[in-house]
């Protein structure tokens, strides 16, 4: 699928919340031909325990 996209221009982290021993992390992921939102929600242990992605803007 990320293939498709061509190229990643830009990973920049856009928001971070911590709350109840999770970490949420918001990117805004830019490829040559795409934009996507990516949102992980990771445990105290380091581990993905949430991912969200979305068309980005």
């Amino acid at each position: 699928m990320f293939a498709s996209f061509g190229e990643m221009k830009a990973f920049v982290l856009t928001e971070k919340r911590e709350k109840d021993g999770t970490t949420l992390l918001r990117y805004h992921v830019t490829y040559s031909s795409a934009k996507v939102n990516v949102t992980y929600v990771v445990n105290k242990e380091g581990k993905i325990v949430g991912l969200n992605l979305q068309p980005g803007e």
